[in-house]
């Protein structure tokens, strides 16, 4: 038996599933993240959760909820779904960025030592 290939997507098919903003590229987003088997790297997530905020200036807790349901999806995979979604979770209720918040939650999860100049994330580690 031959098993269902594994299909990466950019950061667009998710803007385009969440935004629905031109109708045939959220058509074809639509169709892609609903019916294949997909894997979401990590680069992908903040990727999207930047222009998400900068240039959409969407709120964070509603980035934050938007992506949770994508990742929460039965034929989405992640690299590592226990930190991202501690992340994610995480986002929607902090002033702390993606990368600075996958910084903390590897700390947390897997006790890594993070070293930085920046105050909110020392603060937040508890450096501070």
């Amino acid at each position: 038996m031959q098993e269902k290939n594994i299909l990466l997507i950019d950061t667009n098919i998710i803007l385009r599933y969440l935004l629905n903003d031109n109708l045939q590229q959220s058509l074809v987003a639509r169709k892609t993240i609903e019916n294949e088997q997909i894997l979401v790297i990590t680069q992908v997530i903040a990727e999207c959760i930047y222009v998400l905020e900068k240039v959409y200036r969407a709120e964070r807790s509603d980035i934050a909820e938007n992506i949770k349901k994508i990742i929460s999806m039965k034929n989405i995979e992640l690299e590592n779904k226990e930190l991202i979604h501690l992340v994610i979770n995480e986002y929607g209720v902090s002033n702390l960025d993606f990368v600075d918040l996958l910084l903390w939650a590897n700390n947390k999860l897997f006790g890594f030592e993070i070293k930085t100049f920046d105050k909110p994330l020392a603060k937040k580690l508890r450096y501070i």
